[in-house]
């Protein structure tokens, strides 16, 4: 367990609780008509990037792939 587990389980956490969406339930919400969803899913798939960008600088490359 380090810190970076704890507070990205705890953001985690806290986005799933704030919007009420599960990931995996989001998209076939948003695949069944519900479009305000789609929010929630920009969210998911914004924290990914930056998540990837954070831990590509901090080991030195570009965070891309």
């Amino acid at each position: 367990m380090t810190r970076d587990n704890i507070s990205g389980a705890c953001l985690f956490g806290l986005g799933w609780g704030l919007s009420g969406v599960c990931p995996g339930a989001a998209i076939g919400s948003f695949g069944a008509g519900n479009y305000p969803v789609f929010f929630a899913l920009g969210g998911m798939l914004l924290g990914a990037y930056v998540q990837g960008v954070v831990a590509g600088a901090r080991a030195g490359g570009s965070g891309r792939a």
